[in-house]
């Protein structure tokens, strides 16, 4: 026999103790008359099994789509780090849950994409901060609307052997050269490259 709390109903009392009777003769459902059984019962005696049928009767309760209907699910992502630390995974541990049948992303990719999110958004409000707080201190603005400036912006520079590093550095393209500098407002670039320009003399 199991268990049950003292609070619960008899209708729920005798629907949970049917539904989970050891002696399969004797589990609700299993007794000949399958579903009718069930759905006869005294705890499902307001429903309207026709309106179920019919998918219009709202369910009391609609667990968010893509979670775990549980409070464990909720603990997931907040264990500590010197709990974990120099725990790996072996080739035992994966062989175990090769065949589990079920894989639910959706909370896994939603805890990752809110900590990349928050991560990346940190670091850049840091390196902003500081991007202004050296123009404050050098009394740099951008003059570049009097210039003869034809396009800027930042550019990814490949700087690796084997084309898998890269820099990012602030471009500005004049008539006449492009320039590289390490952050926008550098008075100097790091990187100057002039144009040769060949005009013909087109004779009519």
């Amino acid at each position: 026999n199991i268990e049950l709390p003292e609070t619960m109903s008899n209708e729920m009392r005798t629907v949970l103790e049917g539904l989970l009777q050891r002696d399969v003769d004797k589990r609700l459902g299993c007794m000949g008359r399958l579903a009718e059984e069930v759905k006869e019962h005294p705890y499902f005696k307001d429903i309207d099994w026709k309106q179920v049928y019919l998918l219009k009767l709202t369910p009391p309760l609609i667990p968010p789509r893509g979670e775990v209907n549980a409070a464990d699910a909720f603990d997931i992502g907040n264990f500590d780090e010197d709990d974990t630390k120099g725990i790996k995974l072996t080739e035992a541990d994966q062989e175990l849950y090769k065949n589990f049948p079920i894989v639910i992303s959706e909370r896994w990719q939603q805890e990752i994409t809110e900590s990349v999110f928050d991560t990346v958004n940190l670091e850049t409000d840091r390196i902003e901060q500081k991007r202004r707080a050296k123009f404050k201190q050098n009394n740099i603005y951008d003059d570049e609307k009097t210039s003869d400036l034809i396009l800027q912006g930042q550019l990814k520079k490949n700087t690796g052997t084997f084309g898998f590093s890269w820099q990012i550095r602030y471009t500005k393209l004049y008539p006449n050269r492009l320039e590289l500098h390490y952050e926008k407002g550098d008075k100097d670039p790091e990187v100057n490259f002039n144009f040769i320009i060949h005009r013909k003399k087109i004779f009519h």
